[in-house]
């Protein structure tokens, strides 16, 4: 967190920093990681009782979400930057339908491969 806040810092008139958090990502940073850490879950206490052909699908969930949520967060970062606002519900829900695409495209691409 120290890089966002010394990069959005701008000093008032007497020298104290003034710190601009960049909201859309530490909302994407707490909402994102909620199927991250769902599937990772599933995929931890459930692992040693599933089939190879399910623990593919589960682990292409698992990088599906992973991934997805990193892109949804570059994406927030080049928008940050360049000045554009996301609202709240527009942010959670475009990160979730990026990450939904990545679990789709990951899940019929693996499942070829069990």
């Amino acid at each position: 967190m120290a890089i966002p806040f010394t990069f959005f810092a701008e000093p008032n008139a007497m020298g104290a920093f003034i710190v601009k958090s960049p909201l859309m990502l530490r909302t994407w940073l707490t909402a994102g990681m909620l199927p991250l850490f769902i599937i990772f879950g599933y995929y931890l206490f459930t692992r040693e009782e599933m089939p190879a052909e399910e623990l593919l699908l589960s682990r292409s969930g698992l990088a599906a979400s992973a991934s997805g949520f990193l892109l949804w967060l570059a994406v927030l970062a080049v928008l940050e930057v360049s000045g554009v606002a996301v609202a709240y519900p527009y942010n959670v829900a475009g990160g979730y339908v990026v990450v939904l695409i990545r679990g789709v495209i990951f899940w019929k691409a693996w499942s070829r491969g069990a």
